[in-house]
């Protein structure tokens, strides 16, 4: 068994990743209910997030997630889990990356298989689906770009 952080209770190496792998996703999906209760509320062209929380439920899901915190921080400290890092650039380079292979199944070659395409539709969204390709690699290469943090 390794110990190579400092834990009070003896795990292996491969128990530590798993555990600090699952609770780290769990204290990100915190750290989004978190916004959520203390109001916040995306808003763009066409994702728009609606907070109908009400106040009494905004109180309670932050208390849950102060005492799941709590807890995480005992795990952390007797497991010696290291904190899931997020790097802002790569999950940029990442997810628009990977988006615009969703976006081309967008073109009108692809729409064929869900019914015949109007050719109108296939002349104006074509080019369109190309432009957004253009931008999210111009995306995913600006992150890619960025090295150090600022």
């Amino acid at each position: 068994m390794e110990m190579s952080h400092k834990s009070q209770i003896p795990i292996g190496e491969n128990h530590r990743s798993t555990i600090a792998t699952t609770l780290g996703l769990l204290d990100e999906m915190l750290s989004r209910f978190e916004r959520w209760a203390k109001g916040a509320e995306a808003r763009s062209v066409l994702y728009l997030e609606q907070n109908t929380l009400r106040e009494q439920q905004k109180r309670e899901i932050l208390t849950h997630i102060k005492a799941i915190r709590e807890l995480l921080s005992q795990l952390r400290d007797d497991l010696g889990l290291p904190p899931k890092a997020q790097d802002v650039a790569g999950a940029i380079w990442s997810e628009s990356a990977c988006s615009w292979e969703a976006v081309v199944e967008l073109g009108s070659r692809y729409l064929r298989a869900y019914g015949e395409v109007p050719p109108q539709l296939a002349v104006y969204i074509d080019p369109k689906v190309e432009l957004l390709i253009e931008r999210l690699m111009a995306i995913s290469e600006a992150a890619r770009g960025s090295g150090e943090p600022r």
